[in-house]
């Protein structure tokens, strides 16, 4: 049986004979499709087992009431067929039914509709049972860009009293005389490192789904002398079922194996963002004082590379040391999280 009925349009002939099960397929009937538009026929009850014929075909129906159908347009790749004389079954209490059960390995294979008629119910079994798959995280290169050499504080005396801030460039240069400047020298703050790191990667890769979904189609009992309430028609390619919404035992006699079926699902499974933590760190970032004379700096002779207060040369020039960012970045982040929870149980009990 394929895994879908695809439009079950075509005609399928009666077989009618007294004491016989009335064969129909479809939702009512149950009518058939041909492969490809192949056509169908039914056998007379107690004749000839019913043939398919392939793409264009035609089939006949063997037996005293056998019958033959001329082929269809269109449909899935296979007919459904009786598979055996019907099942002797009772009445069923309420919220109890009986139905043909489609099996088919995802959604994408499921019934459309059950022989022309509504469409069928759809149920998933086989829950999944392991997390999703994760995508692994990154992190960029630390981008330290904000590193910067803090100002320099610089005092006419000793002891920084009244320092400002003295610009001071890369290159050494000229800055001050005994008249103009002599005393103490201090940094502003500590160089402070500060950058960000930037995530990538991370992301659900793969989803474990459902391991099949189910297609159930209504099966009508029909009457039979020799059956003491009616008889269904087993169908080849289905299971013949009995179903009920909520979660029961399968007590009615001649349908003892349940199938796991559910509704539908809360899936909250994710992958945890992914993020990075960095730990910058800001080397150097200072000022060296040099002794100033005939236009040029040489020999230096003060660094000034902290909070300290310190003295420096009455005739000097100085210059500026850029700091160094480094540091690294910690990976955090693309992890599974959450549970899949089956919801809306059903009851589907079947006879094999």
């Amino acid at each position: 049986m394929p895994a879908s009925l695809g439009r079950l349009g075509g005609l399928f002939a009666v077989a009618t004979l007294v004491g016989a099960c009335q064969l129909a397929f479809g939702l009512g009937d149950y009518a058939g499709v041909a492969a490809e538009g192949g056509a169908v026929g039914a056998a007379g009850y107690g004749g000839a087992s019913t043939t398919i014929s392939g793409a264009g075909g035609t089939s006949t129906g063997g037996g005293a009431h056998g019958g033959a159908s001329a082929g269809g347009s269109g449909g899935s790749t296979g007919t459904p067929t009786p598979d055996g004389p019907c099942q002797c079954v009772g009445a069923l209490q309420a919220g109890w039914s009986y139905v043909y059960v489609f099996s088919s390995p995802d959604l994408a294979g499921a019934l459309s509709d059950c022989g022309g008629q509504k469409a069928p119910k759809v149920l998933r079994s086989g829950a999944p049972v392991g997390p999703v798959a994760c995508g692994a995280c990154a992190c960029a290169p630390p981008d330290g860009s904000n590193c910067a050499t803090p100002k320099l504080l610089c005092a006419g005396g000793d002891g920084c009293s009244g320092a400002a801030e003295l610009p001071v460039e890369d290159v050494c240069k000229f800055v001050g005389t005994p008249a103009a400047f002599s005393g103490s020298c201090q940094l502003a703050d500590t160089a402070v490192a500060a950058g960000t790191c930037q995530a990538s990667g991370g992301g659900v890769t793969s989803r474990p789904d459902w391991q099949s979904a189910l297609s159930l189609c209504s099966a009508a009992p029909e009457s039979r002398p020799d059956c003491p309430s009616s008889c269904v028609v087993p169908v080849i390619g289905a299971k013949t079922c009995i179903t009920r919404d909520g979660n029961a035992l399968c007590t009615v006699p001649g349908f003892p194996n349940k199938l796991d079926a559910w509704g539908g699902a809360s899936d909250a499974r994710d992958c945890t963002a992914c993020s990075c933590e960095p730990s910058f760190t800001c080397a150097g970032g200072g000022y060296v004082f040099y002794e100033f004379d005939t236009g040029s700096c040489w020999g230096s002779t003060q660094s000034i590379a902290s909070t300290s207060c310190t003295p420096v040369p009455s005739s000097f020039g100085a210059k500026r040391l850029p700091a160094t960012a480094g540091g690294s970045c910690s990976i955090h982040g693309g992890a599974p999280m959450g549970a899949f929870t089956a919801a809306d149980p059903a009851t589907v009990c079947c006879a094999d």
